[in-house]
């Protein structure tokens, strides 16, 4: 994980004044678009919670190290976000630790919206 100046300033100690923002990649796909360069799988949907399991142990090492200050923007982008269960996704969200009124987005295409009922809240850690 590459460390920002805001970051360094966590570490030492000092409060974070900067705006800090953490981009969380979701590489899943319903099929792959012909734009699209960046890194993303459309067969590969069975290892959706391994991999929020992979990010939330390595945003957790980054936490003990002191190099994850308080997010003030998050941004969760793919792929498709919003092919992972809302619970992934708020256990993701759970993991980051956020700042105070922090911007959360998440990239969606409402053709992958998987329930009818409300998006269960994260309280932010």
């Amino acid at each position: 994980m590459r460390r920002s100046p805001a970051s360094r300033r966590h570490e030492q100690g000092r409060a974070v004044s900067e705006p800090f923002g953490v981009y969380v990649h979701v590489p899943f796909c319903a099929h792959r678009c012909d734009y699209c360069a960046f890194a993303t799988y459309t067969d590969r949907d069975h290892l959706m919670v391994r991999y929020v399991d992979a990010c939330i142990a390595e945003i957790d090492g980054a936490r003990r190290q002191g190099a994850l200050p308080p997010a003030t923007s998050v941004f969760f982008g793919g792929g498709t976000p919003s092919r992972l269960a809302a619970d992934e996704l708020v256990r993701l969200l759970a993991a980051i630790p956020v700042a105070p009124g922090a911007e959360v987005t998440v990239e969606c295409n409402p053709k992958t919206r998987r329930s009818t009922g409300s998006v269960p809240t994260a309280t932010p850690g």
